[in-house]
């Protein structure tokens, strides 16, 4: 079963020089965002699997590689709160 989300998939790294996160996003930005958080191991493309699900073109999907994961840099010290405190940004 392919995407039943119409908008395609826009792909790209925020953050400073050397703490990029890279990130992809499904659907309209005006819609509600569902944020994916990957498990352990894996990566934000793991949420790819939700484009399938019914109604999903209802939302806006926003997946992101944790640091040191997929296509995102390994940060140093980087706590979970700090880390939520970049995606909110």
């Amino acid at each position: 079963m392919g995407s039943i989300v119409k908008d395609p998939c826009r792909e790209y790294l925020f953050g400073n020089e050397d703490q990029k996160i890279f990130v992809q996003e499904w659907g309209h930005e005006s819609k509600p965002a569902i944020f994916f958080v990957h498990g352990f191991p894996g990566c934000g493309e793991q949420g790819q699997l939700l484009t399938t699900t019914p109604h999903m073109d209802l939302f806006r999907l926003i997946c992101f590689d944790r640091p040191g994961y997929g296509r995102s840099h390994f940060q140093r010290n980087l706590t979970p709160l700090m880390l939520a405190g970049q995606i909110v940004r």
